[in-house]
């Protein structure tokens, strides 16, 4: 198959693939015919004056009768192109998948380290084999030898019996060997997985050989064969009519040529272009490239034979997990820069013998004030202060609320630090109600250690408590002074006035409390 840039204008120059230069020659010896009759009309013979003009309605009804059926023939060939090309990338996905997950099956069996290692070396070479023998069935490609994963390793008998075979007999017949050797797989015990999981794999399997079917059906039904002959018959009678039309069109030997080369080029490239692509599994330049799909196939197969490939990568010691830190790490850059700055880092680290936990975050960012006045820490430090402060609750406990400033409210402490309620409302009752300060003061700057990064974390958090609690205080204090005007003219006395004692209205209030 031929690669090229579809937006260069360089594409007109290239020859290898292309159907103009034997459209070009066939126009050619047709459009020298025409101005051959043309010269003989003008000097010798003169068709034209013992000859009626020709009816041009006639002409064009015949023209558009063949553009119809060449553009229908076309477009019908590139249909089978693109279904034979979509369904040998199908096949060879499915292949692909089913052969990953058998070996990923076996890397998790309990059994020997000998028996899984066989199986796996089964399983790709009989997946090689499969594929080659396959493509080797669709393709009209005499005597192809396609590139196969040490098939001398399979015993000699075997393959002998599928040298025998035909091609698509080989394909039924290493299908079958695969699937015998699942199921023995699970008889042993080699393959120890859930059923439904491993259901799978048979529909991969099936899927696969659908798609495989799907290619030989159109690989061995061609195109109709009355449209095709019939295609074939006009094209002929248009390229000996257009000379003959064009002496009595044009008035000399060189309208006669042109016209005449333009219009029979244009039929008989499209005439080409459809032969081209009628069967997309050949040795032409536009066909599929079934070889380099084979030594893909064998590629893939053989990546599965590296440790690397079943070993999971871990998280190194730079890895961040806090969600600022990630947002701050995004980097756009490709693998190649990545492997390339981590690679540097990793040599930092040896030479230096310390860790670098900087995390592409500058010092200056290093810590952000938040609405409140607060100071977050955004910086390297802010992964190991929050994970400590999350794995050690002991800390939030050591720690005290700080005073409300402003409130004339002592909130007790607990053992979390948070007052309860029946102690807010003890509090409430015994100290007189105030205006609080909303407004916090802005904490000094966050230090750089781990201990104070703990802190103004954990101090942020108990802010914004401390907020909420002091919310709650201001209505407990709105209700008790409401309360405490209802319950006067109970208790027959007067607010107002300083006689009574404020005692005896203590029981009634706090039972309407």
């Amino acid at each position: 198959m031929i690669a090229y840039t579809s937006n260069s204008w360089g594409i007109i120059l290239q020859v290898s693939g292309s159907v103009f230069p034997r459209a070009c020659c066939y126009s050619l010896v047709i459009s020298l015919l025409g101005a051959l009759l043309k010269y003989l009309d003008l000097e010798v013979l003169t068709f034209t004056a013992f000859q009626q003009e020709l009816n041009s309605a006639i002409f064009s009804g015949f023209s558009f009768t063949l553009s119809f059926i060449l553009v229908f023939r076309t477009s019908e060939c590139y249909r089978r192109f693109v279904a034979t090309s979509s369904s040998v990338a199908s096949m060879r996905c499915e292949l692909h998948e089913a052969a990953m997950s058998l070996v990923c099956f076996a890397r998790a069996s309990q059994k020997p380290e000998e028996e899984v290692t066989k199986f796996v070396h089964k399983i790709v070479r009989l997946f090689s084999l499969l594929h080659a023998c396959a493509l080797e069935c669709i393709s009209d490609i005499e005597h192809q030898q396609f590139p196969l994963l040490d098939v001398e390793g399979l015993t000699q008998e075997h393959l002998d019996f599928l040298y025998s075979l035909d091609c698509r007999l080989r394909v039924d017949v290493i299908s079958q060997w695969v699937l015998s050797l699942m199921v023995d797989s699970m008889t042993t015990g080699l393959v120890n997985i859930p059923p439904p999981i491993f259901s799978r794999v048979y529909q991969q399997l099936e899927s696969s050989k659908q798609q495989f079917c799907q290619v030989v059906q159109l690989m061995d039904i061609p195109f109709p064969f009355p449209y095709a002959q019939a295609a074939k018959v006009l094209l002929l009678l248009y390229l000996a009519i257009v000379p003959y039309v064009m002496v009595f069109w044009a008035k000399t030997v060189a309208e006669t040529f042109f016209f005449t080369f333009t219009s029979t080029m244009g039929v008989i490239c499209l005439e080409l272009i459809a032969s081209e692509i009628e069967h997309p599994c050949g040795e032409d330049p536009n066909d599929l490239p079934v070889f380099d799909f084979q030594v893909e196939m064998n590629s893939v197969l053989m990546l599965m034979l590296e440790p690397m490939v079943h070993s999971v990568p871990d998280l190194s010691a730079k890895a961040s997990f806090s969600v600022r830190n990630l947002r701050k790490l995004v980097h756009h850059q490709s693998l190649t820069e990545a492997v390339e700055r981590n690679r540097e880092s990793n040599q930092n680290i040896e030479g230096d013998g310390e860790p670098d936990h900087d995390c592409g975050v500058s010092n200056s960012e290093s810590h952000q004030v938040d609405g409140d006045g607060v100071g977050v820490g955004i910086g390297a430090c802010s992964d190991d202060c929050e994970s400590n402060i999350l794995d050690s609750p002991e800390k939030h406990e050591s720690r005290n609320i700080p005073e409300i400033k402003g409130s004339g409210v002592q909130l007790p402490q607990t053992r979390a630090g948070i007052p309860q309620k029946n102690e807010v409302k003890a509090a409430v009752l015994s100290s007189p109600p105030q205006v609080p300060e909303t407004r916090m003061s802005s904490p000094p700057s966050p230090p750089q250690t781990e201990q104070a990064c703990g802190t103004e974390l954990l101090l942020s958090q108990q802010i914004s408590l401390q907020q909420s609690l002091l919310q709650s205080v201001q209505a407990v204090v709105v209700l008790l002074g409401r309360t405490r005007q209802q319950c006067a003219p109970v208790a027959g006395l007067d607010p107002s006035q300083n006689g009574p004692d404020n005692s005896l209205m203590q029981p009634l209030t706090t039972s309407r409390v």
